[in-house]
């Protein structure tokens, strides 16, 4: 946490304000009245004392912007803002500032760090925007948006190192995701269908075949014999992949929605709809799927991920959401948390739930109490971070155009309270409140007691 303070020497100001404002109309009375010292036609004294009342009029104006800026010039040091433990589910916060230069009237400002830019432990530019990644063993494979397919030797995660690359084929695709299954990656290429690439030896991909769809691709989830690609308005298609160099598409599927992304937990898929929608679809047989139910969600869904008998939803402005689905048929909401950001992209693992949240980064949060995440990190990318991949302790992640962003999940510290935006704080008084200083977060509000409503503290 870090926090700034600025000296309020506001009173003084007035003070020395009200003494000039006496003095000049004293010394106006007098210039004015006295013919031994104001020997001026009535015409000038008119006009004189129009100028002093003009004079009068624009003094507290001035004065006013004089003590601003006085506070904000005014020295004041923090040298450490501590916090004390609090029990979860508190909603305030102790804190001891120590430091000079302030007392009861000076204002503060407290707010999280979100950067953890020592969590940063490697990059890597690619040639297009890296909208998602796929890692095998120690190659990780980036979606580069209209640049194609990139390949990096991820086994010095501090040390990325560029393999290969292969460039998408047809009119304006963009790469936007992909799934791999032996040897093949299976890209969702937009406008350009569905892309197959050779990754045997990932320093040379090669091109195998297009798949050209009647819709733009988005999501795109696989099992050995079967790839579900989400189609926007045009549903889901189904391909047979069992002959990877001729995939074939087996079923086509509509929803009332658009379709987005896909995931896949046996014979049951997951779909997230832009319209806010949970579907839930068997695919026992893939080529007559049946849609078994659409859940209405809080808010639009642009990513999801399957964990333990859960689902959990990317839900943009609306944040994450977590649904049962140990019953298909029967789905159970359990939890939407704030994320303070537009969440973009979700995945799990073990009781972890990584949340990319665009140009705010990534947010970790502890899922074990399913209906009560709980938030343990924050990490803010340079770019705009829409996917990531966890390997080892490191969380590789497609931050568009910043390439993919590297960083050790262990080193990624806890904020003490999550506030968002930073929000000032005056200080106020409350009985009973002695020797330290309190905020709490109501409706992004902090709010900071005195310590001592008598005179300047240095606790």
């Amino acid at each position: 946490m870090a926090a700034r303070g600025r000296s309020a020497d506001w009173k003084r100001g007035i003070r020395q304000s009200s003494q000039l404002i006496i003095w000049f109309v004293l010394f106006t009375h007098v210039f004015l009245n006295c013919p031994e010292f104001c020997p001026m036609a009535k015409t000038s004294k008119l006009i004189f004392a129009t100028l002093a009342v003009c004079v009068l009029l624009m003094a507290p104006l001035v004065l006013a912007i004089q003590t601003l800026d006085k506070k904000e010039s005014a020295s004041v040091q923090i040298d450490e803002a501590l916090l004390a433990d609090l029990p979860a589910g508190a909603d305030s916060l102790q804190v001891t500032v120590k430091g000079r230069g302030f007392d009861r009237d000076t204002r503060f400002s407290f707010y999280p760090d979100y950067s953890n830019k020592g969590a940063i432990i490697g990059t890597a530019s690619t040639w297009g925007a890296a909208n998602a990644l796929a890692i095998r063993g120690d190659t990780a494979f980036v979606a580069a948006g209209k640049q194609g397919l990139q390949s990096f030797d991820i086994s010095n995660p501090s040390k990325l190192q560029p393999l290969g690359a292969a460039p998408l084929v047809g009119d304006n695709p963009s790469a936007w995701d992909l799934s791999l299954v032996g040897d093949i990656a299976y890209v969702s290429a937009g406008k350009g269908g569905i892309q197959l690439f050779d990754i045997k030896n990932p320093t040379r991909i090669i091109p195998l075949h297009v798949v050209n769809l009647p819709a733009p691709t988005f999501g795109i989830a696989t099992t050995p014999n079967l790839a579900i690609v989400a189609s926007g308005k045009a549903g889901l298609h189904f391909l047979d992949i069992r002959d990877s160099r001729s995939p074939r598409l087996v079923a086509q599927l509509d929803l009332p929605g658009h379709a987005y992304d896909v995931v896949i937990n046996g014979h049951i898929a997951y779909v997230a709809d832009l319209k806010g929608f949970l579907h839930i679809i068997d695919i026992t047989d893939p080529a007559n799927p049946i849609l078994l139910h659409s859940v209405p969600t809080p808010g639009k869904c642009f990513d999801l991920d399957y964990a333990d008998g859960k689902i959990f939803i990317a839900g943009n402005r609306s944040g994450l959401h977590i649904f049962d689905v140990s019953d298909p048929v029967n789905p159970q909401w359990l939890s939407s948390t704030d994320t303070r950001g537009a969440a973009h992209g979700v995945s799990v693992f073990g009781h972890q739930a990584f949340v990319c949240l665009g140009i705010n980064g990534l947010k970790i949060y502890d899922v074990t109490n399913a209906e009560r995440p709980s938030l343990q990190g924050i990490w803010d990318t340079p770019g705009t971070a829409r996917q990531m991949y966890l390997a080892g302790r490191s969380a590789f992640v497609a931050d568009t155009h910043e390439g993919v962003q590297v960083l050790n999940i262990d080193k990624i510290t806890t904020p003490p309270i999550d506030v968002y935006p930073t929000q000032k704080a005056g200080v106020s008084e409350r009985a009973g409140q002695r020797g330290h200083l309190i905020f709490s977060s109501r409706e992004n509000i902090l709010e900071v007691l005195a310590p001592d409503s008598h005179a300047p503290f240095e606790i």
